[in-house]
């Protein structure tokens, strides 16, 4: 299901998503990594956003167990905490663009304005909500 927004509650982040190029991306806007999935399809989602304000700035402030809301094109919100951040990734680890067996949530940003500059990287899992236990079906 296409992602048409992010939000991060605690970092005072809400923004559009759109589909991105793999190379540039939109001030005020995150992109979509071309060749990741979208939510619910059970892989790897890749989003990432300048770091400046009212952008991705405030993703360096990201902690463990926050919750990342992606708010999906049929109305839904798809729910995924925070697990994993890693603040020194190598420019060019493509290795974080392979897809993963099961669903996870990537979203990148840089550390500084040069090209070669380590990326920071926050992973987020899927919270799977408790459907109701069915009544039960035996009769005294």
């Amino acid at each position: 299901m296409v992602a048409t927004g992010i939000a991060i509650p605690a970092l005072g982040i809400d923004m559009p998503i759109y589909q991105g190029d793999g190379v540039t991306v939109k001030l005020g806007k995150v992109a979509h990594y071309p060749s990741s999935a979208w939510p619910r399809a059970g892989s790897l989602i890749y989003l990432y956003a300048h770091a400046r304000e009212h952008n991705f700035l405030a993703l360096w402030k990201a902690k463990i167990g926050e919750q990342v809301r992606l708010r999906l094109a049929d109305g839904s919100t798809a729910i995924y905490v925070i697990f994993r951040i890693d603040t020194k990734v190598r420019w060019n680890d493509l290795s974080w663009l392979d897809p993963t067996p099961t669903e996870v949530l990537r979203l990148q940003t840089c550390n500084s304005y040069q090209e070669t500059a380590p990326r920071f990287i926050v992973e987020a899992r899927p919270v799977v909500e408790a459907s109701p236990m069915p009544s039960s079906t035996i009769t005294p």
